[in-house]
């Protein structure tokens, strides 16, 4: 590694979970996972946004979020039509935190809706293959972008090689840390404007979900979960916000 970037690396790098897929077979029940079906302890609602459920995309163990021994998993859920880039995709995404004892649910809900205000249709959320999850300790380095204010001196070779690193870093899922984004990196702003809650610089990345397998965003994107550091302070996960970005 070049050394001047081995120096940036080493001042800004930041903790973080990566997760992959497991080797180790199905998922337990209440374990970790992408796809399939959730988990759901008592009083579980599928959640819905206009007349349609979300989508089920993973449950993670709560652990990975909150404390080392906070039992239940987090749900996330999402409408693939909302990118979470203004506020009509209020709804359109949700994250739940789940209690044991779990059961396994083996169908998805359907419900029937208006297809141009006229014709009845039935629609079933997606339903993408199950694998267990396994996560790691890593760690995250931020965009060039956030680190213009420390005046580095980049160019293009510069640049390629501080992407590389950034790159080989892997994981299709990350807790925490800093995004990786695929366009723009001010999402924390579009969390703050359509919130109506900052600052900016409050924002944590919750979860960030990269394109893999049978799960495909846009043209190779990524998912990108924040949540203001008050609400994860009190577990309070109803008012994240949630960003797609793709090539």
């Amino acid at each position: 590694m070049n050394s001047e970037i081995q120096k940036i690396v080493q001042k800004h790098r930041t903790p973080c979970l990566v997760g992959s897929a497991s080797d180790s077979g199905p998922c337990p029940i209440g374990g970790s996972k992408k796809g399939g079906l959730p988990d759901v302890g008592s009083g579980f609602e599928w959640p819905i946004h206009g007349e349609k459920h979300l989508s089920f995309l993973a449950q993670i163990e709560a652990r990975h979020f909150l404390e080392q021994d906070a039992p239940g998993t987090l749900q996330f859920f999402w409408s693939e039509r909302n990118w979470g880039g203004s506020l009509k995709d209020d709804g359109a995404f949700r994250v739940l935190l789940a209690e044991p004892p779990f059961t396994r649910l083996e169908v998805a809900p359907e419900a029937e809706y208006k297809k141009f205000g006229l014709f009845r249709r039935i629609h079933s959320p997606t339903i993408w293959k199950e694998e267990a999850l396994d996560f790691r300790e890593s760690f995250s380095l931020p965009s060039i972008s956030r680190l213009d204010p420390f005046g580095y001196d980049w160019d293009c070779d510069r640049d390629d090689l501080y992407y590389r690193e950034t790159e080989a870093l892997g994981g299709f899922f990350r807790i925490g840390g800093f995004p990786f984004p695929v366009q723009s990196d001010d999402m924390e702003k579009d969390c703050e404007r359509n919130r109506h809650i900052g600052p900016r610089d409050s924002w944590r990345l919750l979860l960030e979900i990269d394109s893999q397998s049978d799960m495909m965003w846009g043209d190779g994107g990524k998912l990108y979960w924040f949540i203001h550091q008050n609400d994860l302070d009190k577990r309070d996960f109803t008012r994240v916000w949630m960003r797609m970005q793709c090539h």
